[in-house]
């Protein structure tokens, strides 16, 4: 990369950062597995409250929740909306100089701990703040809302401002109706997944 010119910011993150975060990720799965492994099987063996079990459901349900939204992005041009690639969109962010590839992977990295680093958010200060009972229906709406929330944030803040080379305007309404549609479909899908995955009970909360 460098050989052809390539910036070094470019050739860092573009092409050595892809690369040296496969191991590091790597331990850190096993690690963290471990930790919240041991602190789940305490506080179940124990009747200890803790962490533990809302954590892993929140990291679960934050890995699901994106991972259905972002699959769905693709397929939203079959029902006349626009497709959304969250992971390319993050890439061309992180890393513009660098190739389609890099901006894939660097972008899909980035994307899927934003989500989940939103589904903590979701669980830890957003849930238990919103006056609705614990029910199903209660933690469905809880999830759509908060993912009404940040799509609303996306489509009036993140594409214009942090893209003003695509001159999104405001509300990102230059791209038109069914792009703005289908940035508040993805969030809603997020929603209503982390709204069914993560779902807890009165009698949980008591626990």
């Amino acid at each position: 990369a460098r050989a052809k010119g390539a910036q070094e910011r470019s050739v860092v993150l573009g092409h050595a950062l892809p690369n040296a975060l496969l191991p590091v990720i790597t331990i850190s799965g096993v690690l963290l597995g471990f930790v919240l492994g041991g602190s789940v099987a305490v506080e179940q063996a124990f009747g200890v409250p803790g962490l533990g079990r809302s954590l892993v459901t929140a990291l679960v349900a934050g890995f699901v929740a994106t991972h259905i939204a972002t699959v769905t992005g693709y397929w939203l041009s079959g029902v006349g909306l626009a497709n959304l690639d969250f992971s390319l969109f993050n890439g061309i962010l992180l890393v513009p100089k660098s190739d389609p590839q890099s901006q894939f992977i660097l972008g899909g990295i980035f994307h899927y701990m934003t989500g989940i680093s939103y589904a903590l958010v979701y669980v830890y200060l957003i849930h238990p703040l919103i006056p609705l009972p614990n029910t199903t229906r209660g933690n469905l709406t809880k999830g759509l809302f908060f993912g009404i929330v940040l799509g609303l944030i996306s489509a009036l803040w993140w594409v214009p401002v942090l893209f003003p080379q695509f001159n999104a305007g405001f509300l990102t309404l230059n791209f038109g109706w069914k792009t703005l549609v289908s940035i508040f479909v993805w969030h809603a899908i997020w929603g209503i997944n982390m709204g069914a995955l993560y779902n807890p009970y009165p009698a949980d909360e008591a626990n």
